[in-house]
């Protein structure tokens, strides 16, 4: 099941906890995730198992026809049960109810995974950058309408 986590919302640290687990990369974390997580434009959804949560994606809302996807995760020890795909499907389904025509996000290229996961989910690669540490950062875009 996916949740909305709201501003002040315990699952906040959790989110954050597990995210500094999956993305070690110093340069890659924002100084202060939960500041990230509170701030006006961007909303937090997550999924709980055994009131754990397990999965989360962090949604900046650009305009009203264009969301960018933050950050997404799925716990290290989750992986490979379908998480990332239902996560990424409910936060499709939530936009093209609310009438967003564009998901966007950046991936670094080393992870094949995530990526081949947004291709099979109907995003098209619209561009590559090096980023910051010189790894290529991979520009995904999915239509809504």
């Amino acid at each position: 099941m996916i949740i909305k986590v709201k501003r002040g919302d315990a699952f906040i640290e959790a989110i954050s906890n597990l995210h500094h687990k999956i993305f070690t990369e110093i340069d890659q974390l924002p100084s202060d995730l939960v500041t990230h997580l509170n701030e006006t434009d961007v909303e937090c959804w997550a999924m709980t198992k055994d009131a754990h949560v397990v999965a989360y994606c962090t949604i900046r809302k650009r305009s009203s026809s264009t969301w960018y996807l933050t950050w997404t995760g799925v716990a290290i020890d989750c992986r490979k049960q379908g998480l990332g795909k239902q996560i990424l499907s409910s936060i499709i389904a939530l936009a093209a109810k609310s009438g967003v025509q564009y998901l966007e996000l950046d991936s670094r290229n080393r992870y094949k995974e995530a990526i081949c996961l947004y291709l099979a989910s109907g995003f098209d690669i619209v561009g590559t950058r090096l980023g910051s540490d010189q790894d290529v950062m991979v520009a995904l875009r999915l239509r809504l309408s």
